[in-house]
């Protein structure tokens, strides 16, 4: 084996190989040690090792000599320089590549909490400022998050949970799981930054958007600009553009639709409104906003009702309201009007129906309890939310189980108690539909869905999927934007 590739090296460093033998040559440089240790045993070079681009980008820039087979040995000669040039550019980029590139920083830390810096299996903190280097990579804790600067690429925001670094190949980085948002810089149309996850790839032409990997899907939700988006096994390319989202789940090729763009605000209460819900604000935080919204490719911005105003809702794709006690959640709703505001609202707490809009008045309770555990029964309507919906009824079985009675000539009701089709423990308004005062129209999608904390504690739970189903609709646009030719 060695002596075929010495032989190879020998043709190379007389000019006698082909483009296609230079490739391959190349490209062993670039993952064989042995060769690349065999290619410098036939080269002396007296350089000085100065700069600051790394040896893999030096690589990727060397051309490919012009075919010399077939042609007179006078004309050959005439490549001898040429080939040393060629040669001499070889061997520098692979002394860069191999002394520098563990020394050059693919990124810097601009902020960072709940951060580690692994290498060789060993993980340090990753403190503000600290530079990684080729052969790290950033893992980010459950409730930790980062701000990097990506040489050549931009500013990446990692949220709860991501992994990432470098790959081998240059510009391509490695996002094993988790959440990054990336600001682009421009990129050189031919020679794009890519984003690579277990199930896609993400090819960055300078714009803005968030990248989410999971054990089997991939979301890619784009702000500003184009992403082309491909999928590993089906080798199917799509163009993703500003305003969609696409989703690579397995071996199917990417998904596109129409999706609006923005963080989602989630809202919650400093205490808990049943003294057995002593995890809430764990349960919440933990699954509901780093397990699911960020898996979903969104940035999760939390803020307290004691803490909340009115310019908290700008650029938001989407409200939740999650669970609060009476009396604490209501007043703050109607102080930041949020049954006004222009962007879907997804309620988790019937208390706030009535504050919302959701649910009518009339001589019955507008909301409720039941105590028990108890099936539901879903709803035959044909809406987009029930299309794929694969839950059973009897996995709704929950400590306590919330319901609404919402206005019947604008709600479509989904799950419902059993035989008391009005109570409505799963329920949603379109854009436009009629609802109740204060709203009386909906400025935008909202739904209603109780979650329990004590019943979420199974991250696999199948009530889940109607959580994630809910919050797809809810920023869902009919028709994705137009593709730019």
């Amino acid at each position: 084996m060695n002596q075929n590739w010495q032989d190879l090296i020998q043709r190379h460093l007389s000019g006698l190989c082909t483009p296609e033998e230079t490739e391959t040559l190349q490209d062993a440089l670039r993952h064989n040690d042995q060769v690349a240790d065999l290619y410098l045993s036939h080269v002396n070079l007296d350089v000085a090792l100065e700069g600051t681009a790394t040896g893999s980008e030096l690589l990727e820039a060397v051309p490919v000599p012009p075919q010399p087979i077939g042609k007179p040995i006078a004309l050959r000669r005439t490549w001898i320089p040429q080939a040393s040039a060629i040669a001499a550019c070889l061997a520098l980029a692979l002394i860069c590549w191999r002394f520098t590139n563990h020394r050059a920083p693919w990124a810097t830390l601009l902020s960072a909490g709940g951060v580690e810096i692994v290498q060789d299996r060993t993980a340090k903190p990753g403190p503000q400022g600290a530079a990684l280097l080729f052969g790290q990579r950033l893992r980010v804790e459950n409730l930790g998050g980062a701000v990097l600067a990506v040489r050549g690429l931009g500013r990446v925001t990692l949220g709860p949970e991501a992994v990432l670094h470098p790959a081998r190949e240059p510009r391509v980085l490695e996002l094993d799981s988790g959440f990054i948002e990336i600001e682009a810089d421009p990129q050189p149309a031919h020679r794009p930054w890519r984003i690579r996850t277990p199930q896609a790839e993400a090819a960055v032409i300078g714009t803005k958007f968030s990248l989410a990997a999971a054990d089997t899907r991939t979301v890619l939700r784009v702000s500003e600009g184009l992403v082309r988006l491909t999928g590993l096994s089906s080798g199917k390319t799509e163009s993703v553009s500003s305003g969609s989202r696409a989703f690579v789940t397995g071996n199917s090729p990417p998904a596109v639709a129409g999706s609006r763009p923005g963080s989602v605000l989630l809202l919650t209460s400093r205490t808990t409104p049943d003294l057995g819900w002593d995890r809430f604000n764990r349960l919440i935080g933990d699954k509901l906003v780093d397990t699911r919204l960020w898996r979903l490719g969104f940035k999760v911005e939390i803020k307290h009702f004691d803490e909340v105003s009115s310019a908290d809702l700008r650029d938001r794709a989407l409200v939740i309201v999650s669970i609060f006690p009476d009396g604490v959640g209501e007043p703050v709703l109607e102080r930041i009007g949020l049954a006004a505001a222009g962007m879907p609202v997804i309620c988790l707490e019937p208390a706030g129906y009535p504050t919302l809009g959701m649910v009518r008045g009339g001589p019955e309770p507008p909301y409720g309890f039941v105590g028990q555990p108890s099936p539901v029964a879903i709803a035959p309507e044909r809406h987009p939310m029930l299309k794929d919906l694969t839950v059973p009824s009897t996995s709704w079985l929950r400590t306590m189980q919330g319901w609404g009675c919402p206005v019947a000539d604008g709600a479509h009701v989904l799950a419902h108690l059993p035989g008391q089709p009005n109570r409505a423990v799963w329920f949603a308004y379109e854009n436009g539909a009629v609802m109740a005062a204060p709203a009386n129209r909906a400025p935008a999608r909202r739904v209603g869905l109780f979650l329990d904390p004590r019943s979420m504690t199974d991250p696999a739970s199948p009530v889940w999927q109607v959580f994630e189903t809910s919050v797809d609709w809810s920023v869902s646009l009919e028709n994705p934007p137009p593709t730019p030719p």
